[in-house]
């Protein structure tokens, strides 16, 4: 635990960027073929549900398997079959491919949540879509 912890701390040193926690996987649902790839680990961890999501993190799920994500703020994600997010911070987020539905709470402006697609970036201050 204690190598664990020196290499995340080493890490934000190295990138300039704080480690923090983001939110949580809640639930997975379906095959449990969901993984979280993490830019301090050499391979990624099979999601089980209750597991912590850090900024810079990514979520991708299999055929037949969704990721039910939780945020600090209460809003909540879903991350359907054959789709990958990438968590940059708490308000800012990046959909790779895939479908992912979005209810979030309503923010302050200076607090938006943003999700980057390939086509878009989109900025919402509390809504539900997909």
């Amino acid at each position: 635990m204690r190598i664990l912890l020196g290499v995340v701390f080493l890490m934000a040193l190295l990138t300039g960027d704080e480690i923090i926690p983001v939110g949580n996987i809640v639930k997975v649902k379906g095959k449990k073929e969901v993984l979280i790839y993490r830019e301090w680990e050499q391979v990624p961890l099979r999601a089980f549900g209750k597991d912590q999501i850090y900024n810079h993190d990514a979520i991708i799920t299999g055929g037949g398997s969704s990721a039910y994500v939780q945020l600090l703020d209460k809003s909540r994600i879903i991350v359907a079959p054959k789709s990958k997010i990438k968590i940059f911070s708490p308000f800012t987020m990046e959909q790779k491919e895939g479908a992912v539905d979005y209810d979030i709470e309503k923010r302050k402006r200076s607090n938006r949540f943003q999700i980057q697609t390939e086509f878009a970036t989109i900025h919402v201050k509390g809504t539900k879509f997909q």
